[in-house]
């Protein structure tokens, strides 16, 4: 990366990026617990930069199965708000988004497998229930690309495929965000959403 971020306060800004990309980044936290990983976000966002790609203003960008949008200010600074769980609303910072990357690596350490998060565009296939928020238990089958390979369902179904459903993975994060901190876990592992219980299904070969 080019450009160099600097510190102020808890406000995390590129310098270095205005001359090449037409404008900086300006990442708000609320914790110096999460100044690494924003950070980490900050010079990702800055490596897409800097290869040519352009950013929007009012665009989404996903970040480890959560929403973010970027608006411009008035300083030509490009501005991370991100989506409030169970609401439609976005709010400055990117808190809550770092926060599950911190909670999907921890599971994922917990069970020693490499973290895999579904990119925010991919499908899930999900039955009645999920949305409505009742307790749920999912599994990762290796699938094509466009597939998130999770499958997540509840007590109401009733084992007829026909009856379920594919939805991108951003709508199960906006609908059921308790749910989001298991999509990192690799092909061939379950979860119970209740109980917390995650496990290897021996039903399916090692990737």
């Amino acid at each position: 990366m080019n450009s160099c971020i600097r510190r102020y306060g808890l406000v995390l800004k590129t310098d270095g990026l205005l001359r090449k990309c037409g404008y900086e980044i300006n990442v708000q936290i609320y914790g110096e617990d999460l100044e690494v990983l924003a950070i980490e976000l900050v010079e990702a966002v800055a490596r897409y930069l800097e290869t040519e790609y352009e950013i929007l203003p009012n665009e989404t960008l996903g970040y480890g199965s959560w929403i973010t949008k970027i608006q411009l200010n008035d300083c030509q600074e490009l501005m991370f708000f991100e989506q409030v769980p169970l609401t439609g609303d976005y709010v400055l910072g990117i808190t809550t988004t770092l926060k599950i990357w911190v909670e999907q690596h921890a599971i994922c350490a917990k069970m020693c497998v490499k973290h895999s998060v579904p990119l925010h565009d991919q499908l899930i296939v999900i039955s009645d229930g999920v949305f409505e928020g009742d307790a749920v238990e999912g599994v990762r089958y290796p699938s094509p690309e466009h597939m998130s390979g999770w499958w997540i369902t509840t007590d109401r179904y009733n084992g007829d495929t026909q009856t379920l459903k594919t939805v991108h993975a951003h709508h199960v994060a906006e609908h059921r965000p308790d749910l989001v901190k298991f999509l990192a876990l690799p092909f061939g592992y379950r979860f119970h959403e209740a109980s917390g219980d995650v496990w290897k299904d021996k039903n399916q070969t090692d990737i």
